[in-house]
């Protein structure tokens, strides 16, 4: 997945009939996929039929290395020293 290797867990969660005031059964399923490498999760599906299904999904994922300037400070930025600010 986006070129790495992932490990995948899947729960299924079911509600008999009754239990919370259902008249059928329902069924909660729950889906992650994690690279252990980078400690990152991929993709997680949740899917209820009382809430429908969310997808979160990483793409497009680069391991190269940033532009620096991404991290510097903009030109106007000051740092002031509040213990010489009268």
């Amino acid at each position: 997945m986006e070129g790495l290797m992932v490990e995948g867990r899947r729960r299924t969660i079911t509600y008999p009939a009754g239990s919370i005031g259902n008249d059928r059964d329902i069924s909660n399923v729950s889906e992650i996929w994690t690279n252990k490498e980078l400690r990152l999760m991929l993709l997680q599906i949740h899917s209820d039929p009382r809430n429908g299904e969310t997808t979160t999904k990483i793409e497009n994922l680069s391991r190269t290395q940033p532009d620096p300037n991404l991290f510097l400070p903009p030109p106007d930025y000051k740092v002031v020293d509040v213990a010489t600010v009268q």
